[in-house]
């Protein structure tokens, strides 16, 4: 039965109507709240005992009813959100009243609301700090607060246990709320840093940039801080080096110097394949280099020069372990028979990549059938109409009947061998046989 209070209420009537359940639903708590009278939200014992029936209320409910209610609302109001839909009503007087502020259970929920000299009352912006969820309400505070290093050197240290159990940590947010002039200040960067907020060191300032202890802990959180670091300290070879045992890729920001350097660079190579694009170009157009690492990682194929991709040791020891591996090989090796042959063993997609006098002509693509018959969705439209062709490949493989040309769907002999496998290749055929299915038994 739909709720409902009158405009006329009296205060005995609003807190029977809490008892009642009136304010549970989120619907409609606001609109209850508004037809409260004004005059009732300046009475300091109304206004704690509304929010003492209320907090009641809702642990009762939670405790007593909430499993076994049907009607349990779909928006249910817990305590600290009523308190933040009651606090614009609440009067000015009130809430630059202290000691009734610091009476009230929730002072965080109405903290917005206050007035400015009780939001920088050490006494009641301590009270907030209380709040478990208060690593994501730091926007709250006033700029005055936020720009004050005591306060956030505090905040930052003093209140990391809370931070760690809050869950609803929001690393943007956070770095966000705190005033660009205190990301100048080694203690509250370096803090962050310690709580494991990696994206903070973009966002510090040119000077903190280029302090090598700082840079230390952010490389160490995070390789990819590298790139933020001053280039005086991209060149430093610690700092390059302990970014990059956690990230190796990292090295493509480290300076021309230490890109170029074989003590950096061999390990990384021979850790990640990929560290090849992002050093200096001589490493990938090493022969032996590339050889002694593809004889364990095959994919480093793919990050060498053109001049190595043209290379058919390097190409066959590639595609021997996958046929994927075919892409990147030269144009030249591309028109090679027994790489297209080898690379198609373990990809069919290879045939893609394969010249156009393999791809266009029957007697290759024939041949490359017998090998892989998934080639078959990547011929051309002409060789699809090939009778002899397309028979070969559904015979092989009955999913392949989906490629055949629109005229060979309508040949029964090619839906009979597919749908002897699977009946729901029937729906690849033409419209005449769909429509006449005892066509299959003939």
């Amino acid at each position: 039965m739909r709720k409902t209070i009158s405009n006329k209420t009296t205060k005995e009537r609003i807190f029977d109507a809490i008892n009642e359940g009136f304010f549970l639903d989120e619907r409609n708590c606001k609109r209850y709240i508004k037809k409260i009278n004004p005059t009732y939200f300046d009475d300091e014992d109304f206004i704690h005992k509304f929010l003492n029936k209320i907090h009641k209320k809702n642990d009762e409910y939670i405790i007593n009813e909430m499993d076994n209610d049907r009607d349990y609302p779909s928006q249910f109001v817990v305590f600290h959100d009523f308190v933040r839909f009651v606090s614009p009503c609440i009067s000015k007087r009130l809430l630059a009243k202290k000691d009734f502020v610091l009476g009230l259970k929730e002072v965080a929920e109405i903290y917005t609301d206050l007035d400015k000299t009780l939001q920088l009352d050490p006494d009641v912006y301590s009270e907030v700090l209380k709040h478990p969820s208060i690593w994501t309400r730091l926007s709250d505070f006033p700029e005055e607060l936020r720009s004050d290093y005591a306060f956030m050197h505090h905040f930052l240290n003093d209140y990391y246990a809370s931070f760690v159990e809050c869950c609803y940590l929001n690393e943007e947010e956070l770095i966000d709320a705190i005033p660009t002039v205190l990301l100048d200040k080694y203690d509250i960067v370096y803090s962050l840093l310690e709580m494991g907020k990696r994206n903070v060191f973009q966002h510090v300032s040119d000077r903190l940039r280029d302090n090598e202890q700082l840079a230390m802990e952010a490389v160490i959180l995070d390789g990819y801080n590298l790139q933020y670091v001053s280039d005086r300290l991209k060149d430093n070879e610690d700092i390059v080096l302990a970014s990059t045992n956690q990230c190796p890729w990292a090295i493509q920001y480290a300076s021309d110097r230490l890109k170029n350097d074989d003590r950096i660079v061999l390990p990384l190579i021979h850790k990640d394949d990929t560290v090849f694009m992002y050093v200096n170009e001589r490493y990938a157009n090493d022969y032996d280099l590339a050889y002694e690492i593809m004889k364990k990682k095959p994919t480093a194929f793919c990050f060498l020069s053109d001049k190595l991709q043209d290379n058919k040791t390097l190409a066959f020891m590639a595609v021997k372990e996958s046929g994927n591996y075919f892409q990147y090989c030269s144009t030249r090796l591309k028109k090679n028979k027994d790489l297209v042959m080898e690379a198609i063993k373990t990809a069919s997609s290879a045939y893609k990549y394969a010249s156009g006098k393999y791809k266009n002509h029957f007697d290759s693509t024939w041949d490359m059938l017998k090998i892989n018959p998934k080639i078959f969705r990547y011929v051309n439209k002409k060789l699809r109409d090939d009778y002899s062709l397309a028979y070969e490949a559904v015979s092989q493989d009955y999913y392949n009947f989906r490629y055949v040309s629109d005229k060979l769907k309508d040949d029964i002999t090619l839906v009979r061998i597919a749908c002897k496998h699977d009946i729901g290749m029937i729906e690849y055929a033409s419209e005449r046989i769909r429509e006449n299915p005892i066509l299959l038994k003939l």
